[in-house]
């Protein structure tokens, strides 16, 4: 097996996720939601959160790191995460647009 050094803390792909995902936490924060409740968005994004920075500084080799449990868990609510907000996204792009686009920046725009 290949132990090869994966320099999570500075992948640009990680650094990224965490940037949107902050932003998009202090977005929520700052606008109405609607009948989306807030408690639960922020909940999981700031999950989300934690497990990227659990993810960002593990420095494990890429096999090693998908294997992980907190990687999994990561992966299966980032998509129920998004699966909610697709559900709703109606109601969010009633409430406000600009917020729909910047979850969505592509899909049903």
């Amino acid at each position: 097996m290949s132990s090869e050094y994966f320099d999570t803390g500075n992948d640009p792909r990680i650094i990224f996720a965490i940037n949107i995902i902050s932003k998009t936490i202090k977005m929520i924060k700052s606008r109405k939601v609607g009948i989306i409740k807030r408690e639960r968005i922020d909940e999981v994004l700031d999950d989300l959160l934690k497990l990227l920075n659990r993810v960002r500084y593990s420095y494990l080799p890429k096999q090693e790191l998908i294997k992980q449990d907190y990687f999994k868990e990561l992966k299966e609510k980032a998509r129920s995460q998004y699966s909610f907000l697709m559900n709703n996204f109606d109601e969010l792009k009633k409430i406000s647009e600009n917020m729909a686009k910047w979850l969505f920046p592509v899909n049903k725009l």
